[in-house]
């Protein structure tokens, strides 16, 4: 998983749950400088600050795709798409 991927997915994790980059950086113990670089890509963020945004997030399902490598973005591109045309119909 590239770099983009990471943050890509760590900001949609935090908006799913509900949480502004302020909140996050706040139960994380991080500045909200910091969290944006991690959405934005320019910070790679070790295990443990990963798993602590998932558990701020709970989004356990997300990490153990990530974890097991499964694409999380072509698994979200197919959703979409099936989403989608349910909605055609």
């Amino acid at each position: 998983m590239f770099l983009t991927d990471y943050a890509t997915l760590m900001k949609k994790m935090r908006i799913r749950a509900g949480l502004t980059q302020e909140q996050l950086a706040v139960l994380l113990n991080r500045t909200k400088s910091c969290i944006c670089k991690f959405e934005k890509g320019d910070k790679l963020p070790d295990i443990h600050t990963f798993m602590s945004w998932v558990r701020a997030t709970d989004a356990t399902e997300v990490a153990v795709a990530v974890l097991c490598g499964v694409d999380t973005t072509s698994i979200i591109q197919q959703v979409m798409g099936m989403l989608f045309t349910l909605w055609l119909i």
